[in-house]
């Protein structure tokens, strides 16, 4: 097993760091959402932190997909947010979520007042985000999937899951987030974004190997976070 998560990881720091495209930068929507509103407070430090000025008891980490900029996730957040969600998106090593797995330790140990906790994460940042919940599932009232499937076995977990996929995906297409649906509990929800892509679960421009989606950055978000929001309140 060892040797087999060793070979893992050295796959993945060499297609990642040396084949694929250097890292995807956040656009200028996501550089205006982390501005904040006069309701939501925004830092940017060891995390990202979007919080409802007036506080709130539930709190959402999120682990951003490979190589792209965390602040790409902005809209996102602002967006749940909005809902007394707050959203803590963590930047990781090189961009890459494998190096920084168990960095959500100290996000709860950070915000010790929060009493609802949900992990989510994209693409890359969804799988490393199941291979921190396969030794933490009791930790949350739930994991969200974005484009994305666990890197580990959760199937026997007791913890609700909603997998967000969509429909013009070239990077995590439906196949693939399919064939993956055996690493998580029978009771997993599954959301297809119907027109959209890879890329527009953030604002990081356009992803190589992805295809054109059929429907608006903004539709995709504002449809993703309506998903979002309905599960955690089912959930906390």
């Amino acid at each position: 097993m060892k040797k087999g998560y060793i070979k893992i990881l050295l796959v993945l720091l060499f297609y990642f760091t040396g084949v694929a495209q250097a890292d995807m930068l956040a656009g200028k929507i996501a550089l205006e959402a982390m501005k904040g509103t006069d309701e939501i407070r925004v830092s940017e430090g060891r995390f990202i932190v979007f919080e409802p000025v007036q506080g709130t008891k539930t709190g959402l980490v999120f682990y951003p997909g490979a190589k792209v900029d965390p602040l790409a996730y902005a809209p996102l957040a602002l967006r749940l947010t909005k809902k007394r969600i707050m959203t803590i998106i963590v930047p990781m090593p090189n961009n890459l979520a494998i190096f920084g797995m168990n960095r959500a330790d100290i996000v709860l140990t950070t915000y010790p007042d929060i009493e609802n906790w949900f992990m989510a994460g994209h693409s890359h940042g969804g799988s490393v985000a199941g291979n921190y919940l396969f030794n933490n599932a009791d930790r949350f009232r739930g994991f969200i999937l974005l484009a994305s499937f666990s890197g580990r076995d959760l199937s026997d977990k007791c913890l609700p899951v909603l997998s967000i996929a969509a429909s013009e995906d070239g990077i995590i297409t439906l196949d693939a987030v399919r064939n993956k649906t055996h690493l998580l509990p029978k009771t997993v929800e599954q959301v297809i974004i119907e027109g959209g892509n890879h890329a527009q679960f953030g604002d990081y421009g356009w992803q190589n190997g992805d295809m054109e989606a059929k429907i608006s950055m903004e539709v995709q978000l504002n449809w993703t976070v309506e998903e979002m929001v309905k599960f955690i309140g089912n959930n906390e």
